[in-house]
């Protein structure tokens, strides 16, 4: 079985998903975006390397790998179905359901958001 990732380290392999879409990604842009030093980016990219999450040259960009994309998109899938729930089910005003989704969709289980996807499109069906 795959050990999951730590929640530290699926923050950054978000961070780096959403900043790829603005362009080729560096160190310092998610060092900048996280608010942390880039020895602390560089130690996290270590291991998403190594879990074959991200692959990056010396010096060059960060790329994500098929793996990370998939992951990613996991990742934004749970935070998705999060928020709909919490605002539009439980009507939890948005700027605090979207800093809930953000810290519960590290932790919640995909049985867990699959059951609540049902739930919140049986809700909007009504």
């Amino acid at each position: 079985m795959i050990e999951p990732l730590t929640i530290s380290a699926e923050g950054y392999l978000d961070v780096i998903h959403d900043l790829s879409h603005l362009g080729p990604v560096r160190s310092v842009d998610v060092a900048e975006r996280l608010g942390v030093s880039k020895v602390s980016v560089n130690k996290a990219l270590r291991v998403l390397k190594e879990r074959g999450y991200v692959r990056q040259q010396p010096y060059q960009c960060i790329e994500l790998t098929e793996a990370g994309v998939e992951m990613a998109h996991r990742i934004a899938w749970r935070h998705e179905v999060l928020l709909a729930f919490m605002r539009d089910v439980l009507g939890v005003p948005p700027q605090a359901a979207e800093a809930d989704a953000c810290r519960i969709e590290h932790v919640i289980s995909d049985e867990t958001v699959s059951r609540l996807q049902v739930f919140v499109q049986a809700h909007a069906a009504r």
